[in-house]
């Protein structure tokens, strides 16, 4: 039997969703190249996302785009992205998928499908009423919380909700609400009862996705050969690299390097392991070979990092 995209969600783990019934959603503030992003990845939830400062490139699905600073960008559930770049300031706002059919509106009469709409034209006005509600979201929080402390933290219900006022928590439904109906007027179409492939497109990589994300995430530290992996996904070799290289626009193996080295700076800014010992904690057994992959794809070299960790302390 098919796996259809409402099955799909129905079964992926509550921690995955955001907020509450009566607050679904999320806010946060963050710097792609510094906090999330590198690696591709996906959400259950909807995700607009408003390039505040400079623009970034960015991989929806596989294919690549060039954001620009005040760009709007709507996200589906499950969409597979990543981010590139530095010094960018990105607000993202997440709201669960069920926040608008609670008001009778359903998800593909505002959310755009094809991988072209994902960011909204640059000539007309719904993009900047959105940016508007961003920045006024914002602007509020930053009203109770300094900056520093939206920086990498996300505003939830589980998380801070007691701390923000009653008027704070409606006006961000009313914002939200407000996004939807801009995004309804433009006539931004995903998938649905017009395009039931998409929807099942949709749910296939999500599946697909969330295996491999545990997979790796269990066994990132061991020698992963590539057939191990498409093996773990019912997919043969060749097919799994075809696979993995449209979606994500990156080999596995750079993902898998990425990913360990991602993991090695945490143990870095937050252990006493020298690198040799962190290097063999994430997977390498070459402590000049995890150094010289590190410096290519984080940007700076390990002991850059460590250093960077007592400066901070």
């Amino acid at each position: 039997m098919k796996t259809t995209y409402k099955s799909f969600l129905s079964k992926v783990d509550t921690d995955f969703l955001i907020g509450t019934t009566l607050f679904p959603m999320r806010f946060m503030l963050f710097d792609p190249s510094k906090d999330v992003g590198r690696l591709p990845h996906c959400h259950n939830c909807l995700e607009i996302l408003l390039m505040d400062k400079k623009g970034v490139s960015m991989v929806i699905n596989g294919s690549e785009t060039d954001v620009r600073e005040n760009d709007v960008v709507v996200l589906n559930s499950l969409d597979i992205h990543s981010f590139g770049g530095d010094g960018a300031r990105i607000l993202c706002l997440q709201i669960r998928s069920t926040f608008s059919t609670q008001y009778g509106l359903a998800n593909d009469k505002w959310v755009p499908f094809g991988d072209e709409e994902r960011v909204l034209p640059r000539e007309g006005s719904d993009a900047q009423l959105i940016a508007g509600q961003m920045r006024y979201i914002l602007s509020m929080l930053l009203e109770i919380f300094p900056e520093a402390e939206l920086h990498r933290v996300l505003i939830e219900t589980g998380a801070i909700h007691e701390k923000l006022p009653v008027w704070v928590s409606m006006e961000m439904s009313t914002s939200c609400l407000k996004i939807i109906s801009c995004m309804q007027r433009s006539k931004q179409k995903i998938s649905g009862a017009d395009n039931p492939a998409g929807m099942y497109r949709d749910a296939l990589f999500g599946r697909r996705w969330e295996s491999l994300s545990n997979y790796v995430k269990e066994h990132y530290n061991e020698t992963i050969p590539i057939r191990q992996v498409a093996e773990s996904l019912g997919l043969t070799e060749n097919y799994f690299c075809r696979y993995f290289k449209k979606v994500t626009a990156m080999t596995f193996v750079k993902y898998l390097n990425l990913y360990r080295c991602e993991r090695a700076e945490e143990l870095l800014q937050n252990s006493e392991l020298s690198i040799l010992e962190v290097a063999a904690k994430v997977g390498f057994e070459d402590a000049g070979y995890f150094s010289r992959l590190y410096r290519q794809l984080m940007g700076k070299t390990p002991r850059e990092t460590r250093a960077g960790k007592f400066e901070k302390d």
